[in-house]
Parts: C-alpha cells; sequence; structure tokens
C-alpha cells in the first residue's frame, strides 16, 4: 500500500501535462491589460493628433479672410466636426477669437465666436512678441474634447485633451467680423 501511494507520489510530481494550462491562466489577465493599454493609448494619440489638426486648421481658415461673418464662422465649424470624425463631437467646446492690443499696451478681445464661449485673455494673455503694434491682431483658436475611455472604470477616468492655436493674419492687419 504505501508503495502504491509512493509511486503515485512520484507520477504526480513529474506529470506536466498541466503547466501550460496553468502558465496560460496565469499570463492572461496580464497581456489582455496590455493589449487593452496598447490600443487605448493608440486611440487617444490619434485623438490627440486630430484636435491639434482641426485647432490648426480652423485658426488658419479664419487667418486667411479679411473679414467673417457668423455663417462663415459655422461653416469653419463644421469643417472641425469633419476633422474630428470618427470621433464624436457632441461635447466638443471649441471657439476663435480676435485679440490685438490698445493705445496703452493692454490686450483686448475684438471678436469671439461663438459669443458664449470664454475670451482667452481671460484664461491667460496672448505671448510676448506676439501683438506689438494697435493695427495687427491674433486669431486664437481654443478646443478643448472632453476624452473617456472606452473602459469605463474606476482605474481609468476620463480627462480633457485641449489645444490652442495663434495666428497672425494673413492680411497683416485685423480679421474684422460682421
Amino acid at each position: 500500500m504505501m508503495r502504491t501511494i509512493r509511486n503515485l507520489s512520484r507520477t504526480l510530481w513529474r506529470d506536466v501535462r498541466g503547466v501550460s494550462a496553468i502558465e496560460f491562466a496565469l499570463i492572461l489577465p496580464i497581456g489582455l491589460v496590455m493589449l487593452y493599454g496598447a490600443s487605448e493609448s493608440g486611440y487617444l494619440l490619434l485623438l490627440d493628433r486630430k484636435v491639434t489638426a482641426a485647432t490648426q486648421s480652423a485658426g488658419d481658415l479664419v487667418a486667411q479672410e479679411e473679414a467673417v461673418t457668423d455663417a462663415d464662422l459655422t461653416d469653419i465649424f463644421n469643417a472641425v466636426n469633419t476633422i474630428l470624425r470618427p470621433y464624436p463631437t457632441a461635447d466638443l467646446v471649441f471657439s476663435v477669437a480676435s485679440v490685438s492690443i490698445n493705445d496703452d499696451g493692454d490686450q483686448i478681445l475684438d471678436w469671439i465666436f461663438p459669443v458664449s464661449a470664454t475670451s482667452p485673455i481671460a484664461s491667460g494673455n496672448i505671448p510676448n512678441g506676439l501683438l506689438s503694434t494697435t493695427s495687427q491682431s491674433v486669431i486664437v483658436a481654443d478646443m478643448s474634447y472632453p476624452y473617456t475611455p472606452n473602459l469605463s472604470i474606476d482605474l481609468f477616468s476620463g480627462f480633457t485633451i485641449a489645444d490652442r492655436a495663434y495666428l497672425r493674419p494673413r492680411n497683416g492687419g485685423k480679421v474684422t467680423k460682421n
């Protein structure tokens, strides 16, 4: 009887048939987390590049004009939505403004679209050197995109991707809004 138990123990100790299954069960969760992290990082990097491209493009479209209307700016906002496809734009916050300086050298807001947007001066002055004379302005395009990860659990919380573009009008002066 003892000999049988001893032989059975030796046989079980040397049996390696289930080792691969156990290793797979231990490695699978780590591999899945790494796969999710890589795909989510790629998704996020592409979205960040699209937000930057949309902000720069919208500011550049405004800077090419001598005067813009609300209809022109609405068309530019539609172009921003097209650039950001296939990402949803329902919660996108976007604004375009023209900032210049007065005779005292203080920065002033010439116009902003949409009117309900926060002034770029309120969220930080325009960098030094962009505005030097009262006959010039700077177009400021601001975008904030609230990002929520695809796997929404407490471990991965959402955050905001923000971008700001400063462009001088191509005509060398100011872009007026009618």
